[in-house]
């Protein structure tokens, strides 16, 4: 994002499948943010962190990052937002409030003399109501630039923004859903704004006959002026 000091920030979503450790990944929190250091980010986006009651202090591990996460189950769901304490020259918090379900996370925070509310978003694919919640609350509360990222499992293109037509029916049900959620907050859709003719996927499935490619991670934002340098994936 290419704020109007002149100053840049990047900005990166990630689908961890859930960050408490595992026989494959018995460091899977610190790997991660870790290897998303490494690709220079500022502002890390989770989802599907699965954090419940008794496990949050697995975020206690994380070293350099101002950590915002909700506490939900530790079997699906889950959003967190960290911020890289290199920042913090230039970083104010305000404050983050959470969605009783593990849905999102909303942070209120100033960065470089001006103030953003940060959203990320896990939309589960039987959630058909986190959506309409996070509109409405995002109508009444939130301040300065809207930044909101995630995973919203649909697409918002069905030809473009998929490989394949295969599965358009998995994106029938929530599809609608995000293009109200995203004309109710005249938001933008940013990786379309800045790369409009470029077929480039952030959900690779090869475990299915037919391999499918899709753009499930969206970064939406709500000023035209401003510019957002994003990258998402999943692991």
């Amino acid at each position: 994002m290419e704020l109007s000091t002149g100053n840049g920030l990047s900005i990166i979503t990630w689908n961890t499948c859930g960050v408490k450790p595992t026989k494959r990944y018995p460091n899977k929190l610190i790997d991660i943010v870790n290897h998303l250091e490494k690709q220079k980010a500022d502002i890390i986006f989770l989802q599907e962190t699965r954090i419940g009651p008794n496990c949050y202090k697995e975020t206690e591990k994380v070293r350099y990052w101002l950590f915002y996460f909700t506490v939900y189950s530790p079997s699906s769901k889950g959003v967190a937002i960290l911020v890289n304490k290199k920042l913090k020259p230039h970083y104010e918090y305000i404050c983050h409030d959470e969605d009783y379900a593990g849905g999102y996370i909303v942070l209120f925070c100033q960065m470089y003399g001006q103030l953003f509310t940060l959203v990320n978003v896990y939309n589960h694919k039987t959630d058909k109501k986190v959506l309409g919640r996070l509109s409405q609350y995002l109508q009444e509360m939130k301040i300065g630039t809207l930044v909101i990222g995630g995973d919203f499992n649909t697409v918002l293109d069905l030809d473009f923004d998929k490989r394949t037509a295969s599965e358009h029916r998995r994106h029938t049900s929530l599809r609608p859903l995000l293009q109200s959620f995203i004309s109710s907050l005249n938001l933008q859709d940013t990786w379309a704004r800045l790369q409009p003719t470029e077929e480039t996927y952030t959900l690779p499935v090869k475990s299915l006959d037919t391999p499918t490619h899709s753009r499930v991670f969206l970064y939406l934002y709500y000023f035209l002026h401003y510019r957002i340098i994003v990258k998402t994936s999943n692991l």
